[in-house]
């Protein structure tokens, strides 16, 4: 299962390995992102009204048809392996103060923290939610917090973390910041006008905390990722 992102690298590998894929998506999934996964061979299957929903339909062909889930974020392979683009990051950069990540279910921020700190151990490490989809920073703070509804920042929309991004997430990320639908809508168009660089909701996410929490950033060598460039016009 997968709100796009995920799927895309999936269907792209599995056609490159000549093995069948198929990706449970949300109903509301932006169609760019169905049509690009359909377009590297993948069986789509739209189910459900969030990702939560797909995930039980996904486990639901898996078991009635033998094949293997293959998690978006609650998977230790995964999680290192979007964990290189901290080393990535740090090899353009050697000295970055702040890596400003998007959480959804937790595997990008869980992998770039550990690959980060193993190479830079005083780096800080920021998290950003959207203010619909919060359980991270609940976790954090010891306060359950209600998820639900529609975002723009789907990609990131995910009600609760993995056990195994948790566990990492309390041990290695310095902080989570909630950032609310208007930060993100400002944070899509200033890249795509000044940056001339089109960005999804869930990545845009980094740069609308940077923008709403200036001053946690002052005087720091701040990296931001953009996680996805999948918008529909």
């Amino acid at each position: 299962m997968s709100a796009g992102n995920h799927a895309k690298a999936v269907a792209y590998h599995a056609q490159r390995l000549s093995m069948p894929a198929t990706i449970v998506m949300p109903r509301n999934t932006p169609n760019v992102k169905v049509e690009d996964t359909k377009n590297f061979g993948a069986r789509v299957v739209l189910k459900g009204k969030n990702l939560d929903e797909a995930a039980s339909h996904a486990r639901e062909i898996a078991n009635a048809e033998n094949l293997v889930f293959v998690h978006p974020y609650n998977d230790l392979d995964i999680m290192a392996g979007q964990g290189t683009m901290a080393l990535e990051m740090l090899a353009v950069q050697p000295e970055l103060d702040t890596i400003v990540v998007p959480v959804g279910g937790g595997g990008l921020i869980a992998g770039v923290a550990t690959a980060a700190k193993a190479l830079r151990p005083q780096i800080r490490i920021v998290g950003v939610e959207v203010d619909a989809y919060s359980s991270v920073h609940g976790a954090l703070h010891g306060h359950a917090q209600q998820s639900g509804g529609s975002t723009i920042a789907e990609g990131i929309a995910v009600k609760q973390p993995g056990e195994l991004t948790l566990e990492v997430i309390q041990r290695l990320v310095d902080d989570i910041l909630i950032v609310k639908e208007d930060s993100i809508e400002e944070a899509i168009n200033l890249y795509l006008s000044i940056e001339k660089t089109v960005t999804e909701g869930a990545g845009a996410a980094s740069l609308a905390a940077v923008m709403s929490n200036a001053a946690l950033f002052a005087g720091q060598k701040t990296a931001l990722i953009i996680s996805g460039a999948n918008i529909d016009a």
